[in-house]
């Protein structure tokens, strides 16, 4: 029941939603934002947020937390497949991100605040 005041739609990749949001947010004046997103996630998107010219604060989710472990925790299941196949995208995304920006071939413009008054 709670209507979205700002809504980003546009955007293929974190890349793409941090500029299009940038862009959305600073026309009403919004330049702090809290990033809610996977705690895998949260670094690499956190970077490209503050590229754009936000200031970001992190709010993870589904975290990994440590349990009491058996002989079966040691056999490979579709969750730990899972947990490794996001913590590989992302700890590649992140060089492969910084390369992009460092080559010019793909960097967020922040965009200046506008000016009141």
């Amino acid at each position: 029941g709670i209507t979205a005041r700002w809504v980003e739609n546009q955007s293929g990749d974190t890349f793409e939603n941090a500029r299009f949001s940038a862009r959305l947010l600073r026309a009403d004046g919004i330049h702090r934002i809290v990033l809610v997103t996977s705690s895998a996630h949260e670094s690499r998107g956190a970077h490209e947020f503050m590229s754009a010219g936000l200031e970001v604060v992190p709010a993870p989710v589904g975290g990994w937390t440590p349990r009491a472990r058996g002989v079966l925790d040691f056999v490979p299941g579709p969750d730990g497949l899972l947990r490794s196949h996001a913590a590989l995208y992302e700890l590649i995304g992140e060089p492969v991100r910084e390369l992009l920006a460092a080559l010019h071939l793909r960097r967020q413009q922040a965009q200046p605040a506008p000016h009141s008054g």
